[in-house]
């Protein structure tokens, strides 16, 4: 009686491919959860230097910056001249904190994920080392 091979593999084999599977699956979700905050890092100072960009345009077409009722700078927000898909929103769905008047303006994120990458203190431009961006006005 001859015995006949099976083909396949071996449970030693299958177990090793699923541990190497499993390694790898969680080394690249490591990767990718560290890069979510600084994407939303990236997008909230992209959204400030578009912000301020749209008030030195305002600057310059008006002389002044918008003025001020309560920290809004509504002027800029009332035309679409100056940022076409009007106020920026933080990527988590909050607003960022305005201050303007005629002379000047500052604009700042909340607290940034990443610990130690703003250029600010806290959000009313307090600027140094810190956990907040912040831009102002550049005339």
């Amino acid at each position: 009686m001859q015995l006949s091979k099976k083909q396949g593999f071996t449970l030693v084999e299958i177990i090793v491919v699923i541990t190497l599977i499993a390694t790898l699956t969680i080394a690249v979700m490591s990767i990718f959860a560290n890069q979510t905050p600084r994407a939303r890092d990236a997008r909230r100072r992209a959204d400030l230097k578009q912000v301020q960009k749209a008030l030195e345009q305002y600057y310059a077409a008006n002389n002044a910056y918008p003025p001020n009722p309560p920290g809004t700078c509504s002027d800029l927000w009332s035309t679409t001249t100056y940022l076409p898909n009007g106020q920026p929103k933080d990527p988590r769905g909050t607003t960022y904190v305005f201050a303007c008047n005629s002379d000047l303006y500052c604009v700042c994120t909340q607290q940034l994920e990443e610990t130690g990458s703003g250029n600010a203190t806290n959000n009313s431009c307090a600027y140094g080392t810190g956990n907040y961006f912040c831009v102002s006005n550049q005339q």
